[in-house]
């Protein structure tokens, strides 16, 4: 199985979903221009942001290019015709099995095979492969964060709110070092 790291947040910040394009007829309906592939979130959603601000939403139908939404007490098109800008929401998505949204990881416990506690998972890189950096415990008197591939051969087994347990040889410690 091969072990994903996601970037993004598991229903924890709002994402962009849509820009408003416009306003449709008179009773308040506003134009969205989505932002993501599955339109059929937006059927989903009892609330949006825009601006930090909070808005229920009433119905949603698709119409051309755009979904038209309408926010439950905005009735007519001068209710809503200063609104501008992105959209926000929480979408929640279901991840494929191996895969985890890097900030439930960050801190994370890391634990060896043993497990024995070795120290937390602070921050990650995606550069050419997935890495998560671990500042290991004072016991180790390490200079650096430890940076180990996210990849079978070094990541064991991944509990999110738990720990995530780590295969570690001397060399890689010694990196730390």
């Amino acid at each position: 199985m091969k072990m994903v790291l996601v970037l993004g947040y598991y229903n924890r910040v709002p994402r962009e979903v849509a820009k408003i394009a416009g306003f449709h007829g008179v009773k308040g309906e506003i134009k969205f221009y989505p932002l993501i592939d599955d339109l059929e979130i937006f059927h989903e959603l009892e609330e949006v942001l825009i601006a930090a601000k909070t808005y229920k939403i009433s119905s949603t139908r698709p119409h051309k290019n755009w979904i038209l939404v309408k926010f439950e007490g905005y009735d007519d098109l001068n209710s809503v015709e200063n609104l501008r800008g992105i959209v926000e929401a929480e979408i929640e998505e279901d991840l494929e099995e191996g895969s985890w949204y890097i900030a439930d990881l960050i801190g994370l416990k890391v634990l060896d095979a043993t497990g024995q506690e070795l120290g937390l998972v602070q921050d990650y890189s995606s550069q050419a492969q997935d890495h998560i950096f671990i500042k290991l415990n004072d016991s180790f008197k390490a200079k650096r964060e430890l940076i180990l591939p996210f990849v079978d051969e070094y990541i064991l087994d991944v509990q999110p709110g738990e720990f995530v347990k780590v295969k570690l040889d001397q060399d890689l410690l010694e990196l730390s070092q």
